[in-house]
């Protein structure tokens, strides 16, 4: 019988850096919610997001709001005001 704990394991993949186009290795998200990777060569930090077909790669610039983690955190945060 499997442990439960090692059925999830880290998967590593490759997509390009929107910053400096080189291949890097992501840990891409397990849910739909968008997520910060820094590149492998540049350093640059960018946003990797989940989608039924595959991972959209964004530059922090380029990205709607609601494909920011800072921004969707400071979006809701600001509901907690009444």
């Amino acid at each position: 019988m499997k442990n439960s704990a090692h059925t999830h394991a880290t998967t590593v993949e490759m997509e390009v850096c929107p910053y400096c186009y080189a291949e890097t290795s992501i840990n891409p998200p397990i849910n739909f919610a968008p997520v910060f990777v820094f590149c492998d060569v540049c350093n640059a930090k960018f946003i990797v997001e989940r989608h039924s077909d595959g991972f959209d790669v964004m530059t922090i610039e380029e990205a709607p709001c609601l494909s920011n983690p800072d921004c969707i955190e400071l979006e809701m945060g600001g509901c907690d005001e009444e």
